[in-house]
């Protein structure tokens, strides 16, 4: 089946240049290798990982077993992009919402940096809305048990506590921070001046994709 991010890509990227924001992360979800085999004019990955950082030399790797040329590498955290910055025609955004504190933020910064489109995918939750370090013993623990099938104990904060390593601090964006239902994404988006165009689930109804489009 086709994962919806990637069909979304491809309906509005031909010809359009592209930025995949946080795609390093497990190296073969990145999308950069998707948008350019749809048809995009130019691709680039924008991640807050060092450029000296493995997940970076693992994507080029990839990239050129892909047979994918001139990658654009921009090493930033996506809430510093500012309008008269970089900006792309249609952005991919997968997998970063929940791990930000400040998790609007970066949606006014897709904003202010995409000219057409963007495509967010994100973990919803079909439960309330929980800010995750403010989760009590019991709480945590259901949590834990509902997520830990799906992501073993590797995701501090939601399926492992957190530690002195990867603590409850505004710039560490390695635990989980909150659990979003897709109502209030939807109205996170809508917030930060997005129209949504659709909708989509996927990972067994644990995510969802949104095509947003920027009003003109």
């Amino acid at each position: 089946m086709t994962d919806p991010r990637d069909e979304m890509i491809a309906r509005v990227v031909r010809g359009k240049s592209f930025c995949d924001v946080g795609g390093l992360w497990g190296t073969t979800q990145e999308r950069c290798s998707v948008a350019y085999r749809a048809g995009a004019s130019d691709v680039t990955m924008l991640d807050a990982a060092p450029r000296n950082h493995p997940l970076w030399v693992a994507a080029r790797a990839r990239w050129e077993a892909l047979g994918i040329p001139d990658v654009m590498e921009i090493s930033l955290d996506a809430r510093l992009l500012v309008l008269g910055g970089p900006a792309w025609d249609v952005i991919h955004c997968s997998g970063v919402l929940y791990h930000l504190p400040d998790p609007v933020t970066l949606l006014a910064a897709l904003r202010q940096c995409a000219r057409e489109h963007v495509i967010l995918a994100s973990a919803i939750t079909a439960g309330p809305l929980r800010f995750l370090p403010a989760s009590d013993h019991e709480a945590w623990r259901a949590q834990q048990e509902e997520w830990t099938a799906l992501l073993g104990d590797t995701a501090p904060g939601l399926t492992a506590p957190v530690n002195a390593e990867h603590a409850w601090r505004a710039d560490d964006c390695a635990p989980w921070w909150w659990l979003l239902p897709p109502e209030v994404v939807a109205q996170m988006c809508m917030a930060a001046g997005f129209a949504i165009l659709d909708c989509a689930a996927y990972w067994e109804g644990h995510a969802r994709a949104w095509l947003l489009e920027v009003p003109r």
